[in-house]
């Protein structure tokens, strides 16, 4: 979709936006338009930078790129001081990657419509036509960053981080003509994760009743406290078979609730599958 001209648009177009996007929008400062300051991708890049570094946050992306970068002044020749208005001009570059994030939401689909940050970073970073590529060429020139170093990072943390209801198989299709399919767990593994995946928040449950002294396990979902916890019952315990074993062992402890169970398989389920795949002491069954 090609970008519309400069000056049609205004942040309060931007509806079905998560949070993170609210909140970077609210504080991006603007930069020098033909028709006077806008909202542009380096602002937008510049605020998201400024975020969270927390693992799971798609902001943890722009901070590992644009930190540095940041802090050595670079946008400087790309932001202006002036106060932003409360509903900006937006840039033609920075609409048309909201338009191409709409559309990657709606094609991988999702446990709802709103379009997160990732989609746009990823609208941003694979750039390749319009207003977009051309605002994020200039950017990624400035901060001296490849472009495909940026591409192998968002994409990355879209299919680490994809939501339960997403199909990897569009991301397979979009990630094709990047080359960069490599990204997306084969299926052997997606078998493993998928048949045990709802046995691991009841083991997590049962294990944290039972031994009392390990609740913050439910919260970390750190591999090596859950292994640690599950050989308290069952010593020997290595594999997935085991981790069955151990769940029908806990069966008379109290059981998770279906809320708390829907939740946990379907906004942690990257992290549930990880206690099985990424374990060095887990072997999956033959």
């Amino acid at each position: 979709m090609d970008a519309t001209v400069i000056g049609d648009h205004r942040r309060s177009e931007l509806n079905r936006v998560s949070g993170a996007i609210r909140n970077i929008l609210g504080k991006a400062r603007l930069s020098g338009g033909h028709g006077g300051p806008e909202l542009s991708i380096a602002g937008f890049l510049e605020a998201a930078s400024e975020g969270s570094s927390a693992e799971r946050s798609a902001e943890a992306v722009a901070v590992r790129l644009f930190e540095g970068p940041r802090r050595q002044g670079v946008f400087k020749d790309l932001i202006i001081s002036t106060p932003p208005p409360s509903d900006p001009v937006l840039s033609a570059g920075i609409w048309q990657a909201f338009q191409e994030a709409t559309d990657l939401r709606k094609q991988t689909g999702g446990v709802d419509d709103y379009i997160g940050l990732r989609h746009v970073l990823f609208a941003i970073f694979t750039a390749k036509r319009g207003a977009l590529a051309e605002e994020t060429r200039k950017v990624l020139g400035v901060a001296s960053l490849d472009q495909r170093f940026a591409e192998e990072q968002i994409a990355k943390f879209c299919i680490d981080y994809h939501d339960s209801k997403e199909s990897l198989d569009v991301w397979q299709r979009i990630l094709e003509p990047l080359k960069l399919s490599h990204l997306i767990p084969s299926p052997r593994d997606l078998d493993i994760a998928e048949q045990d995946l709802r046995m691991l928040p009841e083991l997590l449950f049962r294990l944290a009743a039972r031994l009392r002294e390990w609740p913050e396990m439910l919260q970390s979902l750190d591999a090596t406290a859950f292994w640690a916890a599950v050989r308290k019952v069952q010593p020997s315990a290595s594999t997935i078979d085991d981790l069955r074993s151990v769940n029908d062992q806990l069966r008379g402890e109290l059981a998770p609730g279906a809320l708390w169970m829907a939740w946990m398989l379907n906004t942690r389920a990257t992290e549930l599958k990880a206690l099985l795949l990424q374990h060095p002491d887990a072997t999956a069954p033959a």
